[in-house]
């Protein structure tokens, strides 16, 4: 406890004849007597230890706090999952209803026979009736978005 403030028995000048004044006025005496000085500094000595302490204590937990929140905050970034790549992978072989060739039948082929249809150009005839028209658009929308993958 090197810290801690040293024991100084004497009081500055001022402070003393203000002291030894208001003794004065209230009891008629002209001094202060010796056990009343020594009360008086040994209870501000008590005190100033213990507001000491009381700080050093407070700068240990805060310093104790922000060394766990700074250690949590490591540790849920080193264990945090790295995001993944959430788009499906192409298809190694591209098939008629994949119509962007972009490896994948999805709903861009399905907007892709639609505009087909409607602007009477030539395309693939999914549901084998001869026709190209809406049908077929329904028929690749519904693989497009069914859960069971090659269901064309």
């Amino acid at each position: 406890m090197s810290d801690l403030p040293t024991p100084d028995p004497h009081i500055p000048a001022p402070l003393q004849r203000e002291l030894q004044s208001a003794f004065a006025s209230l009891s008629g005496c002209t001094g202060v007597p010796p056990e009343t000085d020594r009360s008086i500094l040994a209870m501000a000595q008590m005190v100033g230890i213990a507001h000491h302490r009381r700080r050093a204590r407070t700068t240990l937990i805060r310093l104790s706090t922000a060394a766990a929140a700074a250690l949590l905050a490591f540790s849920v970034w080193l264990i945090w999952p790295v995001p993944t790549a959430t788009q499906p992978k192409p298809l190694a072989i591209t098939t008629p209803e994949d119509l962007n060739r972009d490896g994948l039948i999805d709903m861009l082929d399905a907007l892709t026979l639609a505009r087909y249809v409607d602007t009477s150009q030539p395309g693939p005839d999914l549901n084998a009736d001869g026709l190209l028209t809406r049908a077929d658009v329904d028929t690749l929308a519904l693989s497009a978005v069914s859960l069971e993958r090659g269901s064309l």
